[in-house]
């Protein structure tokens, strides 16, 4: 009979070891100089509750047009990050109390493990901010994002100090060199490559950006080094399969965690993951790794919340260290 409870430590290996943890992100403070960005995104955030998506459009509205652009900073812990102000995501991030807990207690685990790490679809660099950071690192990072728009703000995260990481931007995909076309009409934190030609220039609503896969940022990041222990975190709004079947890991070992959508019913991530025979496991919100085998497991978890979904080689000593870390 199938269950909806989290199976812990089904399989033998590394998966055994895994355990709820509680750890949690210290309180985010707002600088000074952003109080009225502040209010923006509280603002914002209110009439999003109230009103959905045209909740930040209001937001706009009532605060006039120099507030599009406005960006908003907070601090966690020793990292000053910046973002759009009248943004959803930049809300969640900023005003939650843990964002994306699961994917926090990972990081905390492996924060005393020596690797290398790649943000895939890193956005404004939240995740990089951190583990390039003493918050979850310091660790050497490199950040991708596609949007142009997106990516000045990943650049300018990315200078301050105390979180130095190198910001790409590229699109990842099967192959390094394509021009393709990235979608910049839709909020920030969904856009994506568009299936509507390529190679054209920025308007507004598109702009160029040049692809690059998996590989070939692995050889740029590790070139010259013996193996090395390779996170890659990928959320690209549906790109991950081709990117995740193309991969060969140049000889590193290399642990995935892999976005899977709440709303995609096909399971495209996973069932790419599964594809390459490596172990699938969903992170859990409170800090568990459970193992999923087939599409009725990833269902479960779905509907208990999760969304990041980590994966690896049998092989892989990277992630039996990882389980075994206590962080």
């Amino acid at each position: 009979m199938q269950t909806n409870e989290p199976r812990v430590g089904d399989l033998s290996g590394p998966i055994a070891a895994t355990r709820p943890t509680s750890l949690k992100v210290g309180p985010k403070r707002f600088l000074p100089a952003d109080i009225g960005g502040t209010a923006i995104l509280k603002f914002g955030k209110l009439t999003h509750t109230r009103f959905k998506k045209d909740g930040y459009t209001l937001a706009q509205r009532v605060f006039g047009s120099p507030v599009k652009n406005a960006l908003v900073t907070a601090r966690i812990g020793n990292v000053a990050i910046s973002g759009p102000a009248v943004d959803h995501y930049t809300s969640i991030l900023f005003l939650a109390d843990d964002y994306e807990p699961d994917l926090f207690k990972l990081l905390s685990r492996a924060k005393s493990i020596d690797y290398r790490f790649i943000d895939g679809g890193a956005n404004i660099g939240y995740w990089s901010c951190l583990v390039a950071s003493t918050v979850l690192g310091p660790k050497p990072t490199r950040a991708i994002e596609a949007s142009l728009d997106t990516y000045r703000i990943l650049h300018a995260n990315s200078e301050v100090d105390g979180q130095r990481f190198t910001a790409v931007h590229a699109a990842i995909g099967p192959t390094s060199g394509a021009v393709l076309t990235f979608d910049e009409s839709s909020a920030h934190a969904i856009r994506k490559i568009s299936a509507h030609g390529t190679g054209l220039a920025q308007t507004g609503a598109s702009s160029s950006v040049m692809s690059v896969s998996l590989d070939d940022l692995i050889r740029d990041f590790a070139s010259g080094a013996p193996r090395q222990n390779v996170l890659i975190k990928l959320d690209l709004e549906g790109g991950e399969p081709p990117a995740i079947a193309a991969l060969t890991g140049l000889g590193h070992d290399v642990v995935m965690v892999v976005e899977d959508r709440l709303d995609d019913d096909s399971h495209a991530s996973c069932k790419s993951l599964w594809d390459r025979g490596w172990t699938v496991a969903a992170l859990e919100t409170n800090g568990a790794i459970t193992t999923v085998v087939d599409v009725s497991d990833v269902v479960a978890a779905k509907r208990r919340g999760a969304s990041n979904f980590l994966s690896f080689p049998a092989a892989s000593l990277f992630a039996k260290e990882l389980f075994e870390s206590t962080g």
